[in-house]
Protein backbone atom coordinates (compact mmCIF):
# COMPACT_ATOMS: atom_id res chain seq x y z
CA UNK A 1 0.00 0.00 0.00
CA UNK A 2 1.12 3.53 -0.95
CA UNK A 3 0.05 6.66 0.73
CA UNK A 4 0.19 9.87 -0.80
CA UNK A 5 0.43 13.52 0.87
CA UNK A 6 -0.64 16.30 -0.75
CA UNK A 7 -1.11 20.13 0.84
CA UNK A 8 -1.49 23.00 -1.25
CA UNK A 9 -1.81 26.79 -0.34
CA UNK A 10 -4.55 28.62 -1.78
CA UNK A 11 -5.33 32.44 -1.10
CA UNK A 12 -9.42 31.10 -0.90
CA UNK A 13 -10.66 30.88 2.43
CA UNK A 14 -12.62 27.09 3.36
CA UNK A 15 -15.62 28.69 2.89
CA UNK A 16 -14.88 30.21 -0.88
CA UNK A 17 -13.12 26.56 -1.64
CA UNK A 18 -16.54 25.00 -0.34
CA UNK A 19 -18.55 27.54 -2.10
CA UNK A 20 -16.56 26.68 -5.77
CA UNK A 21 -17.45 23.06 -4.71
CA UNK A 22 -21.25 23.65 -4.74
CA UNK A 23 -20.89 25.37 -8.10
CA UNK A 24 -21.19 23.36 -10.89
CA UNK A 25 -19.65 25.42 -13.68
CA UNK A 26 -16.43 25.56 -11.45
CA UNK A 27 -16.92 21.50 -10.80
CA UNK A 28 -17.36 20.72 -14.53
CA UNK A 29 -14.51 23.36 -15.56
CA UNK A 30 -11.68 21.93 -12.96
CA UNK A 31 -12.24 18.54 -14.83
CA UNK A 32 -11.56 20.12 -18.19
CA UNK A 33 -8.84 22.63 -17.11
CA UNK A 34 -6.82 20.23 -15.38
CA UNK A 35 -3.51 19.29 -17.67
CA UNK A 36 -2.59 16.67 -16.25
CA UNK A 37 -6.11 14.15 -16.42
CA UNK A 38 -8.89 15.92 -17.67
CA UNK A 39 -12.06 14.54 -16.67
CA UNK A 40 -16.00 14.98 -17.27
CA UNK A 41 -18.37 15.46 -14.78
CA UNK A 42 -21.25 13.16 -14.54
CA UNK A 43 -23.22 14.18 -10.90
CA UNK A 44 -23.03 17.02 -9.24
CA UNK A 45 -25.33 16.79 -6.18
CA UNK A 46 -25.39 19.62 -3.39
CA UNK A 47 -27.70 19.05 -0.44
CA UNK A 48 -27.85 21.42 2.58
CA UNK A 49 -25.41 18.90 4.21
CA UNK A 50 -22.66 17.59 1.46
CA UNK A 51 -21.53 18.21 -2.38
CA UNK A 52 -21.47 14.87 -4.59
CA UNK A 53 -19.24 15.24 -7.74
CA UNK A 54 -18.83 12.03 -9.39
CA UNK A 55 -16.03 12.02 -12.52
CA UNK A 56 -14.94 10.04 -15.13
CA UNK A 57 -11.31 9.91 -16.76
CA UNK A 58 -9.42 7.99 -19.56
CA UNK A 59 -6.04 7.64 -18.05
CA UNK A 60 -3.30 7.76 -20.76
CA UNK A 61 -0.69 5.32 -20.91
CA UNK A 62 1.78 7.03 -19.38
CA UNK A 63 0.12 6.52 -16.34
CA UNK A 64 1.17 2.67 -16.40
CA UNK A 65 4.63 1.04 -16.46
CA UNK A 66 5.16 0.40 -20.39
CA UNK A 67 5.14 -3.53 -20.55
CA UNK A 68 1.81 -3.39 -18.48
CA UNK A 69 0.36 -0.70 -20.41
CA UNK A 70 1.32 -2.47 -23.95
CA UNK A 71 -0.26 -5.36 -22.07
CA UNK A 72 -3.32 -3.45 -21.85
CA UNK A 73 -6.26 -3.89 -24.55
CA UNK A 74 -7.11 -0.49 -23.49
CA UNK A 75 -6.72 2.73 -21.70
CA UNK A 76 -8.93 2.30 -18.23
CA UNK A 77 -11.38 4.57 -17.43
CA UNK A 78 -10.82 6.32 -13.82
CA UNK A 79 -14.60 6.80 -11.48
CA UNK A 80 -13.61 9.50 -8.89
CA UNK A 81 -16.70 9.71 -6.74
CA UNK A 82 -15.52 12.99 -4.02
CA UNK A 83 -18.20 13.50 -0.95
CA UNK A 84 -17.67 16.61 0.84
CA UNK A 85 -19.22 17.77 4.09
CA UNK A 86 -20.27 21.12 3.87
CA UNK A 87 -20.21 21.64 7.74
CA UNK A 88 -16.51 20.53 8.31
CA UNK A 89 -14.98 21.25 5.54
CA UNK A 90 -13.77 17.63 5.18
CA UNK A 91 -14.40 14.97 2.32
CA UNK A 92 -13.34 11.56 1.46
CA UNK A 93 -13.10 10.37 -2.51
CA UNK A 94 -13.05 6.76 -3.96
CA UNK A 95 -11.48 5.82 -7.37
CA UNK A 96 -11.86 2.83 -9.47
CA UNK A 97 -11.31 1.63 -12.94
CA UNK A 98 -7.65 1.71 -12.81
CA UNK A 99 -7.44 -1.03 -15.40
CA UNK A 100 -5.50 -3.22 -12.78
CA UNK A 101 -6.76 -4.74 -9.64
CA UNK A 102 -6.17 -1.76 -7.50
CA UNK A 103 -8.17 0.88 -4.96
CA UNK A 104 -7.38 3.89 -4.15
CA UNK A 105 -9.40 6.18 -1.68
CA UNK A 106 -8.74 9.57 -0.02
CA UNK A 107 -9.57 12.08 3.12
CA UNK A 108 -9.44 15.72 2.36
CA UNK A 109 -9.23 18.42 4.27
CA UNK A 110 -9.82 22.09 3.87
CA UNK A 111 -7.74 24.02 6.96
CA UNK A 112 -7.68 27.63 7.62
CA UNK A 113 -3.75 28.96 6.65
CA UNK A 114 -1.73 30.96 9.09
CA UNK A 115 -0.73 34.25 7.76
CA UNK A 116 2.58 36.55 9.44
CA UNK A 117 0.27 37.86 12.34
CA UNK A 118 -1.42 34.74 12.98
CA UNK A 119 -4.47 35.73 10.93
CA UNK A 120 -6.45 33.44 8.83
CA UNK A 121 -4.79 33.97 5.54
CA UNK A 122 -6.50 31.59 3.10
CA UNK A 123 -6.56 28.02 3.16
CA UNK A 124 -4.64 24.65 2.89
CA UNK A 125 -6.07 22.22 0.84
CA UNK A 126 -4.97 18.51 1.92
CA UNK A 127 -5.72 15.05 0.42
CA UNK A 128 -4.58 11.81 1.84
CA UNK A 129 -4.57 9.42 -0.92
CA UNK A 130 -4.07 5.30 0.09
CA UNK A 131 -3.31 3.11 -2.63
CA UNK A 132 -2.98 -0.36 -3.55
CA UNK A 133 -2.14 -2.40 -6.24
CA UNK A 134 -2.97 -6.09 -6.15
CA UNK A 135 -0.70 -7.68 -9.04
CA UNK A 136 2.26 -10.16 -8.89
CA UNK A 137 5.62 -9.35 -9.00
CA UNK A 138 4.68 -6.02 -10.75
CA UNK A 139 2.06 -4.20 -8.44
CA UNK A 140 4.87 -2.33 -6.41
CA UNK A 141 5.95 -0.74 -9.74
CA UNK A 142 2.23 0.06 -10.81
CA UNK A 143 1.97 1.57 -7.59
CA UNK A 144 4.67 3.93 -7.64
CA UNK A 145 3.75 4.59 -11.57
CA UNK A 146 0.27 5.90 -10.53
CA UNK A 147 0.68 7.64 -6.96
CA UNK A 148 3.16 9.73 -8.80
CA UNK A 149 0.45 10.35 -11.15
CA UNK A 150 -2.37 10.77 -8.88
CA UNK A 151 -0.14 12.93 -6.50
CA UNK A 152 0.70 15.57 -9.39
CA UNK A 153 -3.04 15.69 -10.70
CA UNK A 154 -3.77 16.29 -7.25
CA UNK A 155 -0.94 19.19 -6.97
CA UNK A 156 -2.70 20.66 -10.50
CA UNK A 157 -6.32 20.34 -9.56
CA UNK A 158 -5.75 22.38 -6.61
CA UNK A 159 -4.22 25.00 -8.08
CA UNK A 160 -7.13 25.62 -10.04
CA UNK A 161 -9.05 27.05 -6.99
CA UNK A 162 -7.38 29.86 -7.07
CA UNK A 163 -7.30 30.61 -10.63
CA UNK A 164 -10.95 30.18 -11.66
CA UNK A 165 -12.80 32.50 -13.18
CA UNK A 166 -16.37 32.31 -13.77
CA UNK A 167 -17.56 32.62 -17.59
CA UNK A 168 -20.74 35.00 -17.79
CA UNK A 169 -21.18 33.36 -21.27
CA UNK A 170 -21.37 29.88 -20.88
CA UNK A 171 -25.05 29.48 -19.68
CA UNK A 172 -24.43 25.10 -20.22
CA UNK A 173 -22.13 25.52 -17.11
CA UNK A 174 -24.68 27.24 -15.27
CA UNK A 175 -24.94 26.02 -11.61
CA UNK A 176 -28.58 25.89 -11.46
Amino acid sequence: MTTIHERVSLRLTRDEVLARLADRAFVAWRGEANSALRSDLVEHRVTPAEVVIRSTATIGADWLPGKVAAAASALPTITRIETWDLASGTGRTEFSGFGVPASASAVMRIEPAQGRSGAPDGCLLAHQVRLRVDLPFVGGLVEKALAGRIAETLRIESGLYDSYRPDPTRPDLDPQ
